[in-house]
């Protein structure tokens, strides 16, 4: 009965939309995600489409948010900015033509998952109304927001134009503010943040807005600049820059200037949107800074911030076709000449640093090479090591390296030695220190001053008349040995070093028998990953100050052991990237004040850098209960075959659920959160370790529980019903009953189409087409739950002919002028009859785009009347007034 009394109104309603209709088109929409930092929550959409047959203005909504009216030749258009959370969430968009509203296309896009310094807040619809100018650079301003929280707040700060304003309490909202700095431009930014009372972050909002004309900027006004990065030129440290802005006045800002990190690039027209710029020059860092100036005018720029491609900085490095070309030798007899090549794979931030005998000499950019080195020292023996390393964004980081031993010139005529190093062993000065008087003799020494160490510290700097020299605190051992080092400071810093070492027995200060460790053996295994390799270690102990001992691997604490343990496997000694490695092992004193008792060894190990690589493998999920409406237990378990470290991160469906040791497998996460589709996805990686080495990941689908806590989902009762053909077409109403649904709405599909997807709550029936009536086509047509599959119903139409189209001619008595048009409250109607009689009494109907009726009401004159339309959305409307002389008919635009 329903759909029955429709009929008439429908069927006339749209004719009216297939005529116009046929020669507009909306089409190939495309939503793309735009991130001026992706290590931030904010972000644009930019849209884009193609069109024919349309009016000069096209609106966009979606979400139930009206994003606004704009014209065909703003296109493409950023909207923003959003806030990401730490959930992807569905955005839809909606482009309609302004007049012809069923001129239309839609497109749904995944927002991007912030998982940077999550808060629990979220600050929504920032609000900026502009007043007066209240002096040469203020004006006033009312600010509004709506907050989300989930902790008690009371206060929030502002920023005017990135500078602090001042903090104010969240009952003053709507917040008037009377001297609201001006910042010389057509635009200024507001930005608002509300820290979390359970989080040492805040959540932040920023708003970009017109500021008022009684200040005398030009009248341009730049916005929604954004940016596109592509290829690398690694040659040149410059990559690829596509930029895209709006400007308000195009037709009298016709050029813009573009500075690239402080470089200005040149001036273009803007004719030239989208600029592509093949050579964006590279600043050595993460993030890049782009400025615009429309017109060349300085009130009327924008910058931006944003990420320079991952090209540059990540990516397996290599270091290859070293060659060393050793030159003669210089004046000072120490150091010669040498060119240096090579080429380089993913260089980091394009910069390498030179070793020349382990002294280094310089860090220069790729763009010198082929270079020649002046002061590279000699070695003193038949051959020298040039070593070359490539440098990273991150500071005291190497990305890859590679040395080459070549014969160097002999360039050392007079060498530096310290011969007759004597120590002359005092009285103890503490429990751990004693006196020792050092003398030596030294020929042709690079300076006049020599250092001094004792057990591996350093004691101090001396000049060589202080000889001999008594030091007071030379620290003990505590073992049957002592050992002194002296080397000469050079007075040329290249030059190499004059040491001499020396071991003595010491004094033994604690009073007692003191531990030593001997015969202290490394056997080198096989590499374990690409930076540790195995090692079996063994000693022997005297007087042992405990019964555990520590080990060093090259200054990195490998654990502590038993000395039942002797002799110790460690499968994880860590390489030194030198041609020797270090052990060290103390034994652990039961008595806290007791001397360590040590020993050290330098031996060759093993080079690594070919060695077996990291790999996840076996990775098991095990599905337990939903812990809430979508998320449920997962057990997890995995082997790690040469693990870079002791650290594992999880994501699930994109979200990180944590880090966890390796020793908490099998693993299991109490939120494993529900994707909401057929199957979920998790991802597990190792974490790097400090020396650089990448991670290794695996990710797993696997169809996780049905979470929703409600019954089962019903979808039934769908009934079809076609309106009649107008022009070859014809519409589908649709109606149908449900219970138990998602909360994703329901889809309407039929015969390999998808004709989107509807919230519950919408108006019944669907209206769905116009479809073509050829008499071939089997219509058939599917309801489908968003997030259920199986929850659905179908129904079979089948084939629909529209032999003789069918042409509506409605005779009309009159004309029926609307005005304002558009209009935001209230549209004057007035009605003229061809005859010249009054119009008198009438009745009325106002249609919505979908044909549904919204107003009804009896008119007592309607020669001349006013009609409220404060309560209808936005859209085109139908007027149908129904007089005693026949039918008059209109439409209008509520904005």
């Amino acid at each position: 009965m329903r759909l029955t009394s429709y009929l008439p109104i429908i069927m006339l309603f749209l004719s009216a939309r297939l005529f116009s209709q046929s020669n507009c088109s909306i089409f190939d929409l495309t939503a793309t995600i735009v991130q001026n930092d992706p290590g931030g929550c904010e972000y644009w959409v930019k849209l884009d489409f193609e069109f024919t047959g349309t009016t000069n203005q096209f609106k966009v909504q979606g979400n139930g948010i009206q994003y606004g009216t704009f014209t065909y030749n703003q296109l493409p258009l950023l909207l923003g900015p959003f806030q990401a959370t730490s959930v992807s969430t569905v955005r839809e968009f909606v482009v309609r033509d302004l007049i012809l509203n069923d001129c239309q296309d839609d497109v749904t896009v995944n927002s991007p998952v912030c998982n940077t310094n999550p808060v629990n807040c979220q600050i929504l619809d920032l609000f900026v109304d502009t007043g007066d100018c209240t002096s040469d650079h203020t004006y006033s301003v009312i600010i509004n927001f709506d907050l989300l929280s989930s902790s008690g707040l009371d206060s929030f700060d502002l920023w005017a134009n990135n500078t602090f304003f001042g903090t104010f309490g969240l009952n003053q909202l709507p917040l008037s503010i009377p001297n609201f700095p001006w910042d010389g431009g057509a635009f200024d930014v507001v930005k608002v943040c509300v820290s979390d009372l359970n989080s040492p972050n805040s959540c932040c909002k920023s708003r970009e807005f017109l500021v008022p004309h009684c200040f005398p900027y030009e009248d341009c006004e730049l916005s929604n600049l954004y940016i596109e990065t592509d290829s690398c030129n690694i040659a040149d440290s410059t990559f690829g820059v596509t930029l895209y802005f709006a400007v308000a006045n195009p037709t009298t800002v016709t050029t813009f200037n573009v500075t690239a990190n402080g470089t200005n690039l040149g001036t273009f027209n803007i004719s030239q949107l989208p600029l592509h710029i093949p050579n964006f020059p590279w600043n050595g860092n993460v993030f890049q800074k782009i400025k615009v100036c429309a017109g060349n005018l300085p009130v009327c720029c924008k910058e931006r911030q944003f990420q320079a491609p991952l090209c540059f900085d990540y990516g397996p490095c290599e270091v290859f076709d070293l060659t060393v070309s050793p030159g003669i030798c210089n004046a000072n007899n120490a150091s010669y000449k040498t060119t240096i090549n090579f080429q380089a794979t993913n260089p980091g931030n394009g910069q390498f640093t030179v070793w020349g005998n382990g002294i280094q000499l310089g860090t220069f950019p790729l763009g010198a090479l082929p270079l020649t080195l002046n002061n590279v020292p000699s070695n003193g023996t038949a051959n020298d090591v040039i070593k070359v390393c490539m440098g990273s964004n991150t500071p005291g980081t190497v990305l890859c390296c590679r040395s080459k031993e070549f014969e160097g010139p002999d360039c050392v005529t007079s060498t530096c030695e310290i011969s007759e190093l004597n120590v002359t062993v005092g009285d103890c000065t503490s429990n751990t220190t004693y006196k020792v008087t050092v003398n030596f003799q030294v020929a042709n020494p690079t300076g006049n001053q020599f250092t001094v160490w004792g057990n591996g510290v350093q004691l101090g700097t001396f000049p060589l008349t202080a000889l001999p020299l008594m030091i007071t605190n030379f620290p003990t051992n505590g073992t049957a040995t002592d050992v002194i080092k002296v080397c000469m400071v050079g007075t040329t810093p290249n030059a190499p070093p004059c040491c001499r070492v020396k071991e003595f027995i010491g004094e033994s200060c604690n009073g007692g028998t003191p531990c030593e460790v001997s015969e202290l053996n490394v056997t080198v295994g096989d590499c374990t990953s690409n930076t540790t390799y195995k090692v079996t270690v063994n000693f022997q102990v005297a007087n042992p100050t405990g019964n555990q001992f520590t080990v060093w691997g090259n200054g990195v604490q490998l654990g502590t052991f038993p000395l039942t343990a002797l002799p110790l496997m460690i499968t994880n000694f860590p390489t030194n990237g030198t041609a020797t490695d270090v052990i060290k092992v103390c034994m652990v004193g039961t008595d806290p004040n007791a001397p360590p008792c040590c020993r050290v060894k330098e031996f060759v190990g093993e080079s690594c850098n070919g060695g077996t690589p990291c790999e996840i493998n076996d990775l098991s999920v095990n599905i337990g209960d939903c812990t809430s409406d979508n998320t449920y237990k997962v057990t997890i378990n995995f082997q790690a075959i040469n693990p870079v470290s002791n650290q594992f991160t999880v994501w699930g469906n994109g979200v990180v659920l944590g880090t966890f040791p390796l020793t908490a497998l099998p693993l299991m996460i109490t939120n494993f959160p529900s994707n909401g589709a057929a199957t979920d996805f998790i991802k597990v990686c190792l974490e790097p370790n400090a020396s650089g080495i990448p991670a290794c990941c695996k990710e797993k689908d696997f169809v996780g529980p049905d979470c929703n806590p409600v019954g089962d989902c019903h979808i039934y009762d769908l009934h079809v019903i076609r309106t009649p053909c107008v022009c070859g077409q014809f519409f589908a109403l649709l109606s149908f009953s449900y219970d138990n649904v998602g909360s994703g709405g329901f889809d309407v599909m039929g015969n390999g189409v998808n004709y989107g997807t509807f919230p519950y709550n919408t108006q019944q029936p669907i209206i769905i087409g116009p479809l073509v009536g050829d008499g071939v086509t089997m219509y058939e047509f599917v309801v489908k739950d968003h997030f259920h599959a199986d929850c659905k119903d179908d129904f079979n139409l089948g084939k629909v002919t529209c032999n003789t189209p069918t042409d509506i001619v409605v005779q009309s008595p009159g004309s029926l002028q609307i005005s304002p048009n558009p209009a935001a409250e209230y549209v004057m109607l007035h009605a003229v009859l061809n005859n010249g009689f009054a119009v008198g009494q009438a009745d009325l109907e106002v249609l919505g785009s979908d044909g549904r009726l919204v107003i009804q009401q009896s008119v007592a004159s309607a020669d001349h009347f006013q009609l409220d339309i404060s309560i209808l959305p936005a859209g085109l409307y139908r007027v149908v007034l129904l007089t005693g002389s026949g039918r008059l008919e209109g439409n209008f635009v509520k904005q």
